[in-house]
């Protein structure tokens, strides 16, 4: 399972995207770390923290360009809104997330 932090589509093909709450997330996290099979495409330090802090788990910082493959499932933690330019890389606040679980096919 890739982990992003936007909902973006790297690849062409179909996304079935749906929102989850805040629950499901942290026990999908863990539950996929656990097992191994989670890969993180988080960019942002502040995100891997709010992930510690939430699962407990140590997520990795990854800037690596996303690849999919088909039959990819997605985790998203998108914040809510467009930061400015200034405010790029400040601390966020938990609730400004939303949290999708994505399928994808090629």
């Amino acid at each position: 399972m890739k982990l992003l932090n936007s909902a973006m589509m790297p690849a062409a093909g179909t996304y079935h995207c749906k929102q989850i709450n805040f629950e499901e997330f942290v026990q999908i996290v863990k539950n996929k770390h656990s097992d191994g099979s989670l890969e993180s495409f988080i960019g942002y330090p502040q995100n891997i923290s709010l992930l510690k802090k939430w699962t407990g788990c140590d997520i990795e910082l990854n800037r690596s360009t996303t690849v999919l493959k088909d039959i990819d499932e997605i985790l998203v933690m998108r914040i809510n809104y467009r930061p400015d330019a200034n405010a790029k890389g400040r601390d966020v606040d938990e609730k400004d997330f939303e949290f999708f679980y994505v399928k994808y096919e090629k």
